[in-house]
């Protein structure tokens, strides 16, 4: 029996289409600009940080090179689209949330709430505090000890076993 050598070949993926095109970049002449606008704002891109994969996305999704993306992120034209599309993506998603919310939807509603007003809300907000005041606690003990005396050792006694739940007893 020959071995037939079946050869697998890489299928090109195409970018998920998840996104909705915000038509009324129109402003820019190429289409493919306001293609690739659309995509940044999508992915998150922002000029002052690093959004791995936004501009290698944006690039295979209009068929160009990724430094014609940043060729063309220097023009003021492409900067300015890239932020109002982010701007109409924010309205959109601020309405999407809105309407979660109506629906008293509870993941919307926390997050919600969690945004508008951390200090009551957040869980990080709170863990940070529970920090401070951890670490306020032990900078007042050392503040009291005399000489790099060792703090005293606080014990906290466990409740006793019941008889139904004696560890040495076995049934």
């Amino acid at each position: 029996m020959a071995k037939s050598s079946t050869k697998k070949q890489k299928i090109k993926k195409e970018p998920k289409k998840d996104w909705e095109m915000i038509e009324y970049i129109d402003y820019l002449d190429d289409p493919r600009k306001q293609k690739a606008a659309n995509i940044l704002a999508y992915s998150g891109y922002r000029p002052d940080q690093t959004v791995r994969g936004a501009i290698t996305s944006a690039a295979r999704a209009v068929g160009v090179n990724r430094m014609t993306i940043y060729e063309w992120l220097k023009e003021e034209k492409m900067q300015t689209a890239v932020s109002e599309a982010k701007a109409e993506l924010c309205a959109m998603a601020l309405n999407g949330l809105r309407e979660l919310v109506k629906e008293k939807n509870f993941g919307a509603c926390a997050f919600l709430l969690e945004r508008l007003q951390p200090e009551q809300y957040s869980q990080q907000h709170k863990r940070m505090e529970h920090e401070r005041y951890m670490f306020e606690l032990e900078e007042t003990i050392k503040s009291k000890l005399v000489d790099n005396q060792t703090p005293p050792t606080i014990i906290i006694e466990a409740p006793q076993l019941t008889k139904d739940y004696d560890r040495n007893k076995l049934d």
